[in-house]
């Protein structure tokens, strides 16, 4: 029971950056232009990668089939 509301507060705080992003759009504090959308699809791809290598190494296929520590 614990481990779900960790899991649903993470996800909650995980959609704040994006919702915060849009607010700001739709009130004109930032404009919309080529140089953001270039600048936030490359942000979004790095931590993306970024996310993707700290995960691999996390779940190891062979950590997780045989239980043992590496």
């Amino acid at each position: 029971m614990y481990a779900r509301r960790v899991r649903e507060a993470g996800a909650h705080r995980a959609q704040w950056q994006g919702c915060a992003i849009l607010a700001l759009m739709s009130l004109n504090v930032i404009t919309e232009s080529t140089a953001l959308a270039i600048g936030l699809a490359a942000a979004l791809l790095a931590f993306d990668l970024l996310a993707w290598r700290v995960v691999a190494a996390v779940l190891d296929r062979e950590r997780l089939v045989t239980g043992r520590h590496a």
